[in-house]
């Protein structure tokens, strides 16, 4: 039998943390990483393409968990 994950970000496979993690939000305790599960889309800014990546908190989920674990 199968071990019960919780879905959110911080245990999902494709959920990048922070480098350096710094505690964000009043308790303290979350963590903003970013989210790799789609492509960085381009950002046009004053004649200059950046990339943008989705960024969450390590409690959030959005639907397309997948295990990190395997």
């Amino acid at each position: 039998m199968k071990t019960a994950t919780t879905q959110r970000c911080s245990n999902c496979l494709y959920w990048l943390p922070p480098a350096t993690p710094k505690p964000t939000g009043e308790s303290g305790t979350a963590f903003l990483g970013l989210c790799r599960r789609y492509p960085p889309v381009p950002v046009w800014t004053n004649m200059r393409v950046n990339s943008a990546t989705a960024s969450s908190f390590d409690s959030d989920w959005c639907g397309e968990w997948r295990n990190a674990a395997g």
